[in-house]
């Protein structure tokens, strides 16, 4: 039940019920500690988890290792390696013999804060013992920190090392070195490393190819990244609609309408139909070039393909009117979407808000802005911050400080940024330096 309860996250009745049994005289096994150290390790508690702990001696439960797994986990997550550490010499201090296990939650947690060195010196303490042993997943994971910090040279060393010791890398171990390089802007050595693998007699994956497809996406090479495509479906390894959206932003990029028109009908030939993130790329390409009609036809045609936009498809297309100065356009998507059964969220508002404040029609925004409240959509920072630049940019200091007091009445604490907003919409009036200072006290 405890278990149960821990995979549904309701962390509250987890808890309740072990207080009942112990309450009721019963005895809770280690299992239910580590059930219930791990419901407080997914809240954040670690303080509480470490009282746990305490209290298994306390109860007579002796901790084993998943109980302090579980725990220097949390720290590890936390990027706190200082309480990580401070609870792995417990355990051993409390003769419970460190796992494979710990040893990686540990070298991942340095390799999550950019410190792969201390990662090598727990690989060099489990070579030195004789109880737990490097596995696959602890070279992957020392590979990864390595590539974390642009260190490829001691990645591809960790390579050579796993193999020195009997385990042989595989796709991960490969993918994760070809992201780094991909990462770098050197797609032809991320490139290379498909061939390594196949030295290594393993199969380049779906994720492999990926990499490197993006890679020249990223730089424009979009023909020889296609061609990587087709060589990749001619090795048995199939093309999927991830790989396909790749190939269609690298084209919406370059804002090349024919080439995207040929990927789709390349899609097609392989049995594939675009989906919603298809359609979206295009329509934020053409948007953000100013090119809004465009960016409409694209949402048309993908109604006429059956494929349903998302609020992300119509945040696009509010963005693009934005940008053309046509917020009252922007603004009767909102109704469109609510046609369509989708609710706008914060940032489609937000969005049509900013178009309003950008043309100098401030009752219109607010009208947007109380619509919002009447769809029950709570704003955010962002939407605070868009009216008081609206008002600033208006001359209206007053409407600025109001909506600065309305933020705050909400609970939502202004930045330096939103404060620097009202000092500004002060001084466009002429206010004094020094009164512009007291103003956000």
């Amino acid at each position: 039940m405890m278990k149960s309860l821990k995979e549904q996250g309701k962390y509250h009745q987890l808890q309740v019920v072990f207080e009942s049994l112990i309450r009721d005289g019963h005895k809770p096994s280690v299992e239910c500690y580590t059930v219930l150290l791990s419901g407080m390790i997914a809240q954040k508690r670690i303080e509480s988890a470490q009282d746990i702990l305490e209290r298994m001696e306390t109860e007579g439960v002796r901790p084993d290792a998943i109980s302090f797994n579980i725990i220097i986990n949390g720290f590890c997550h936390e990027g706190n390696m200082i309480g990580a550490q401070r609870v792995f010499q417990q355990m051993k201090d409390k003769g419970c013999t460190p796992t494979t296990s710990t040893y990686n939650t540990l070298i991942k947690g340095y390799g999550l804060i950019g410190k792969p060195e201390e990662a090598m010196q727990l690989l060099f303490q489990m070579a030195s013992g004789t109880e737990a042993k490097a596995n696959l997943r602890t070279y992957n994971m020392l590979i990864n920190a390595w590539c974390k910090k642009n260190c490829l040279e001691e990645g591809w060393d960790v390579i050579g090392m796993m193999r020195s010791h009997g385990i042989s890398p595989d796709a991960v171990s490969f993918n994760t070195l070809a992201k780094a390089y991909a990462d770098q802007g050197n797609v032809s050595k991320a490139e290379s490393v498909i061939q390594q693998m196949q030295n290594a007699y393993l199969r380049p994956n779906e994720y492999t190819y990926g990499i490197v497809i993006s890679g020249l996406c990223a730089q424009g090479r979009i023909e020889r990244a296609l061609a990587l495509a087709e060589r990749m479906n001619s090795q048995g390894v199939p093309l999927n609609i991830v790989i396909f959206n790749t190939l269609i932003k690298g084209y919406a990029n370059l804002l090349q309408p024919s080439g995207i028109d040929k990927v789709l009908q390349l899609l097609e030939t392989y049995g594939l139909k675009p989906d919603v993130q298809s359609f979206s790329i295009i329509m934020n390409a053409w948007s953000s070039s100013g090119l809004v009609d465009e960016a409409k036809a694209i949402l048309q045609r993908m109604q006429q393909a059956q494929v349903k936009p998302d609020g992300t498809t119509y945040a696009i297309l509010a963005k693009g009117y934005v940008r053309s100065q046509k917020p009252a356009e922007a603004e009767a998507l909102i109704q469109e979407m609510a046609s369509q059964g989708l609710l706008p969220n914060v940032v489609m508002f937000t969005t049509v808000i900013s178009g309003w404040c950008s043309a100098a029609r401030m009752d219109d925004a607010l009208r947007v802005y109380k619509s919002m409240l009447n769809y029950n959509v709570t704003p955010n920072l962002k939407t605070f911050q868009t009216l008081i630049w609206g008002f600033s940019e208006a001359k209206q200091p007053h409407r600025a400080e109001e909506i600065f007091r309305q933020m705050k009445e909400q609970g939502i604490l202004p930045d330096h940024k939103t404060k620097e907003l009202i000092i500004e919409a002060w001084r466009g009036v002429g206010c004094s330096e020094e009164t512009t200072g007291n103003l956000t006290r």
